[in-house]
């Protein structure tokens, strides 16, 4: 967990959440430095005045973080480098204004860490992926600061799956499986047992599967797919049908707001169409 502890301070040196602030001054004052034509000289800071605190700047200073101050290296929090950091380290501001959520947000941060990587400990940056170089990355400054790229850890299989719906010419769903071994989709998108039977991947048989498993028939992906959708989308009838027996709910709807039905649409096959609209599925039902 020391690590952890390092991972943490160094993401918040290079990107602190509150980029930069504002405080007023209740009182004519001075600040000790900041003055003159050396920048050693007190500054005078007159009542109603507003001094920006830009922590984003001081967190990137090469005199106080050496002269890597803009490589992302958590092992500078491991020995006495920056015992006495003091002021010069403040992604949570400090003071009587220090960050009320600032325990809760690092406890969080670490608890969501450690849960992603025990549920995709073979996760990777996506093969071609660029690795901008601190500093010339694309941000985006308004209360806050975040990333205007985003986070991304798609693979070619996720940019496959996004075109997905309008590839033409072949049976899609064919096309796609063979990018699903290659891609270890079933770490990537979190199948379950059920979802690689309804695949074709298992030798189980899925009556049998659905006799003797304890796990919920409505177990979904990473997506929010439920077996049920998968066996729509892929047109396989006899396992729809399997499905609804056992108390799959053909209301469900995915995490973009796709319901079953609409999965059966994209497999095209009537019949799965047929057993989903018999249980009374809303076809006027409009996804995300």
């Amino acid at each position: 967990m020391g690590y952890l502890k390092f991972i943490l301070n160094e993401t918040l040196r290079l990107h602190p959440p509150i980029p930069l602030n504002v405080r007023f001054a209740k009182n004519t004052t001075w600040l000790p430095r900041g003055g003159g034509p050396s920048g050693n000289s007190p500054v005078l800071v007159r009542k109603g005045t507003g001094i920006v605190l830009v922590p984003y700047y001081m967190h990137r200073r090469k005199d106080i973080y050496g002269e890597d101050a803009m490589d992302f290296r958590p092992e500078r929090w491991e020995g006495p480098e920056l015992d006495d950091i003091g002021w010069a380290y403040m992604p949570f501001h400090g003071g009587p204004r220090l960050c009320l959520g600032k325990d809760f947000t690092l406890m969080e941060a670490s608890c969501l860490i450690v849960r992603i990587l025990q549920q995709f400990p073979n996760i990777r940056l996506p093969p071609g992926h660029a690795v901008v170089p601190t500093g010339e990355e694309k941000q985006e400054l308004t209360v806050f600061l975040r990333s205007a790229d985003g986070c991304s850890n798609e693979t070619p299989l996720d940019t496959f799956y996004e075109n997905y719906f309008i590839t033409t010419g072949e049976k899609r769903m064919e096309a796609l499986l063979p990018l699903f071994e290659k891609y270890d989709v079933f770490d990537h998108w979190n199948l379950k047992q059920i979802h690689l039977i309804i695949l074709g991947w298992s030798s189980v048989n899925l009556a049998i599967y659905l006799s003797i498993s304890i796990d919920e028939v409505d177990v979904f992906d990473s997506w929010g797919r439920t077996p049920l959708m998968w066996a729509a989308w892929r047109g396989d009838s006899d396992s729809v049908a399997l499905l609804l027996d056992h108390g799959a709910d053909p209301q469900a709807t995915s995490f973009d707001g796709n319901p079953v039905l609409i999965y059966a649409t994209y497999g095209g096959d009537l019949d799965c169409m047929s057993l989903i609209l018999s249980t009374g599925a809303d076809i006027n039902h409009t996804s995300n």
